[in-house]
């Protein structure tokens, strides 16, 4: 059995972005009033079927509370292991006290990846 390690976040310390255009969804994300919460979170190693093919890969979920107001709120996971590191951004709109399931799929990372960490952000 493989361990991993989470690493969950209320705010994000550092953006990187290639362009002006990838701003856009982080300044709606930061002039909401939402008040997103992880409340819980896993992953899972799993198998899909991806171009026709078996291929393994890594999801990860979570549950996500909105404790403020209607508003936009800007998911990060990022995955990394011995073999690289990915990221799935995403900007939802939560009505106020709405709970929402997610779930992420990195199929990038090969069975034999080790050293697997995790991580969920949100904002604002």
């Amino acid at each position: 059995m493989k361990n991993y390690s989470l690493i969950a976040a209320s705010s994000l310390s550092l953006l990187l972005f290639s362009s002006c255009e990838e701003l856009a969804p982080l300044a709606q994300a930061l002039s909401s009033k939402a008040k997103p919460e992880v409340t819980s979170h896993q992953i899972a190693g799993d198998a899909w079927i991806v171009d026709g093919e078996f291929d393994y890969g890594l999801q990860v979920k979570s549950q996500i509370t909105n404790k403020g107001e209607q508003g936009d709120v800007m998911v990060n996971v990022t995955l990394s292991s011995s073999e690289g590191e990915w990221t799935r951004t995403q900007t939802i709109n939560f009505d106020a006290n709405e709970t929402k399931d997610l779930s992420y799929v990195f199929t990038e990372p090969t069975v034999n990846a080790t050293n697997v960490q995790y991580r969920v952000v949100t904002l604002p």
